[in-house]
């Protein structure tokens, strides 16, 4: 990746806890395109697969790391069948659409990352020189 040692060099100069969030915001901007498309993918009867579809922040028991999922949220819509949607059962065929959305995301996904950490460090940057 073009300037990802410099990325990383303005990186270090910071906070950690602002390297922290700017890291998270690109990861984030990542996951939130891959669940634009898991939406535009997902079929529609009732259209409740394709609201519960979300992302989520984990952190771990630590809080040494943050990932992030993107996935069917089975509380708010009583959506349990999203599996069975896309990997099919033995009455429903499959109709994908969480791998599709990842097949396409997959190759952009490091430089919507590195842009988006290139976008928060100018931001970051500027507030610096302001104080």
């Amino acid at each position: 990746i073009k300037g990802l040692k410099e990325v990383n060099r303005a990186l270090k100069v910071l906070p950690e806890r602002v390297q922290k969030n700017i890291l998270t915001a690109g990861v984030r901007a990542v996951a939130s395109d891959f669940a634009k498309s898991a939406k535009r993918l997902a079929p529609v009867d009732s259209g409740d697969l394709k609201k519960s579809i979300k992302v989520k922040k984990r952190r771990s028991k630590n809080r040494s790391y943050v990932r992030f999922t993107v996935g069917v949220d089975k509380t708010k819509f009583h959506v349990f069948y999203g599996h069975m949607i896309e990997f099919g059962t033995a009455n429903i065929p499959a109709q994908p659409f969480m791998r599709p959305a990842f097949e396409q995301n997959k190759h952009s996904a490091v430089q919507k990352i590195t842009h988006k950490i290139r976008q928060r460090l100018d931001k970051e940057i500027e507030k610096a020189r302001v104080r």
